[in-house]
C-alpha cells in the first residue's frame, strides 16, 4: 500500500486453543444399585467436559475399578485429565424381629430382611430346635434356643453381621410342684418368683394366682392356673 511500490504476500494466522485444566472428582464411591458418575472440575471454570469410563460414554454401575478420561470439549480450550474410579462393595444389615420364647409344640415360621433385599438364611446356632425347608423352627426340647439369620453378600455386597434370635423354649409337663418352688424335670430349680405361697391346698384343686417362673433371674414362663395332685 504505497505510491511507489507494490507487491502481495498470502499466509495464514492460527489461533490455537488455550490449554485449560480439568480435575475429577468423586473417585471413590460404594455401590448402592445405581450408575456411579464421577465429578469435574475446569480452570476456567465451567467448561464442558465429556467423561469415558474404561472407553464407555456411560457410567459403570457394579464393584469395580474403571480408568475415567475427562476430555475439554469447547472451541477455545483443550485439556483434560486421567484418574481411576473406585466402586466399593456395600454394607447391609439384617433385621431379625424378636422371635419370643415358645412352647415345644410350636412351629414358627423364620422371617427376616437384608439391606440388600437378597434372602436370608437361617441356622439353629444353639438348642433343642431344628429347621426344615429353609424357615421352618421346630422344637425336639426344651430349653434355651439360638437362631443365627446370616446373609452371605456377593460382588457388590459386603457379608451381613450375623444376627441371632434367643429365646427360651418350655413345656408345661416339665415343671414339678416342689416345696414353695418349681423344678424342671432334669432336677434344675426353677424359683418361683419371691413372695409366692402356695399354703395348704386339698388335692385336685385348680388355683388362678399368677406367678412368675424364673430360673437364673430369667422369666421362664408365667403360670396363670395350676391343680394339686397331692405330692
Amino acid at each position: 500500500d504505497d505510491l511507489m511500490y507494490q507487491g502481495i504476500r498470502t499466509g495464514t494466522l492460527v489461533v490455537s486453543k488455550t490449554t485449560a485444566s480439568v480435575t475429577l472428582t468423586n473417585l471413590n464411591q460404594i455401590y448402592d444399585g445405581t450408575a456411579r458418575s464421577v465429578g469435574h472440575v475446569s480452570v476456567p471454570s465451567g467448561l464442558s467436559v465429556l467423561l469415558t469410563y474404561d472407553g464407555h460414554a456411560w457410567a459403570p454401575t457394579n464393584v469395580g475399578s474403571y480408568t475415567v478420561i475427562g476430555t475439554i470439549n469447547e472451541t477455545d480450550y483443550s485439556g483434560g485429565a486421567t484418574g481411576t474410579l473406585e466402586v466399593a462393595k456395600a454394607n447391609q444389615a439384617i433385621n431379625f424381629p424378636n422371635i419370643g420364647n415358645q412352647r415345644q409344640t410350636n412351629v414358627v415360621g423364620l422371617a427376616a430382611t437384608a439391606g440388600s433385599g437378597f434372602d436370608v438364611s437361617f441356622a439353629v446356632g444353639s438348642g433343642p430346635a431344628q429347621i426344615t425347608d429353609g424357615t421352618n423352627l421346630s422344637f425336639t426340647g426344651w430349653g434355651v434356643v439360638s437362631v443365627w439369620a446370616t446373609q452371605a453378600g456377593d460382588a457388590n455386597w459386603n457379608p451381613a453381621s450375623r444376627v441371632t434370635n434367643t429365646f427360651w423354649v418350655s413345656d408345661e409337663s416339665l415343671f414339678i410342684l416342689g416345696t414353695n418352688r418349681l423344678m424342671i424335670a432334669n432336677g434344675e430349680p426353677a424359683a418361683v418368683v419371691k413372695g409366692t405361697d402356695f399354703g395348704s391346698v386339698p388335692v385336685n384343686t385348680t388355683l388362678t394366682n399368677r406367678f412368675a417362673v424364673t430360673n437364673n433371674g430369667e422369666t421362664m414362663c408365667v403360670i396363670h392356673s395350676w391343680t394339686t395332685n397331692g405330692t
